[in-house]
């Protein structure tokens, strides 16, 4: 009963809001109901992490909530799939920026060229691949720049600022997903049942296509 009382409301807002905005603003004006949730569920989990980054008396703590921003998208499989391979692209971005401090602590010039062929090679790698995984070396990438530059004038303190990045972005990514799956628990089952029928349709639609005269 409350469910239908919201629906209702939500399309009396959006009646009276979204239809004089015409299309280009009614995203803003008059959001469908998956989409406020979308927007509150990522809001709690930034500043879920951010309060947690703030409690644990980190330096840069607004890297929490950016990276909830960074990998909360609409859909729970892409929001996963992106934040497994931020987190891998991070892990091995950390490790890469600590390994190039340690070649090259005294000599600036041939670290920063060691620097530009690994980002060159990360680059060029995820022209290979589409999707997250791409994504994913182009994490690396970054990573790898920020680690290393961050500590280039203190070698000795990198692996304290890889350490401080790799919690900002694993922080994040729990904050995001422990936030979903209290707010949505039974998304992924709901997706499987939906699953049969999507791909039903899909097939009919196929077979009208091949069946109708050219």
């Amino acid at each position: 009963m409350a469910g239908s009382g919201a629906g209702a409301w939500h399309r009396a807002w959006g009646a009276t809001w979204g239809r004089p905005w015409g299309g280009s603003w009614r995203w803003l004006m008059a959001p469908s109901l998956a989409d406020l949730g979308f927007a509150v569920r990522t809001s709690l989990a930034a500043e879920l992490s951010l309060l947690i980054a703030i409690w644990m008396e980190l330096d840069s703590p607004q890297w929490a909530p950016l990276s909830v921003w960074v990998v909360a998208t609409a859909s729970r499989g892409e929001s996963l799939s992106k934040a497994r391979w931020r987190l891998a692209g991070t892990l091995v971005g950390c490790g890469a920026g600590v390994a190039l401090i340690a070649a090259f602590p005294q000599e600036t010039g041939l670290f920063f060229l060691a620097l530009a062929l690994w980002i060159g090679l990360c680059c060029g790698c995820a022209t290979f691949f589409d999707g997250y995984r791409s994504y994913g070396l182009l994490v690396t990438s970054f990573t790898s720049a920020i680690v290393a530059t961050g500590a280039i004038s203190q070698p000795d303190h990198v692996f304290d600022v890889a350490m401080a990045r790799g919690t900002y972005i694993v922080l994040g990514i729990v904050c995001e997903a422990a936030m979903a799956a209290l707010l949505l628990p039974g998304v992924r089952g709901a997706a499987r049942r939906r699953l049969p029928a999507r791909l039903r349709g899909l097939a009919d639609r196929v077979a009208a296509g091949v069946a109708a005269p050219a």
